[in-house]
């Protein structure tokens, strides 16, 4: 698993596995996943993160805070 942050735009990439997105969905407010063909997860895309570092976002994440 690998991840990128962009600060100009405020958002955070996490691939969770390789692959050719063939469909994205949004799944809460500004959280995108990307989708294989088969329907697999491939990565997830957190927009408007100004004054978020890709850390603080991973700990507001992992107590379900957003």
């Amino acid at each position: 698993m690998r991840w990128t942050y962009d600060p100009e735009a405020h958002a955070l990439y996490l691939w969770l596995r390789e692959g050719r997105v063939a469909r994205s969905r949004p799944v809460a407010p500004e959280v995108v996943v990307d989708y294989d063909r088969e329907g697999r997860p491939l990565g997830v895309e957190a927009l408007g993160l100004q004054g978020e570092g890709p850390r603080a976002l991973a700990l507001r994440w992992a107590k379900g805070e957003g």
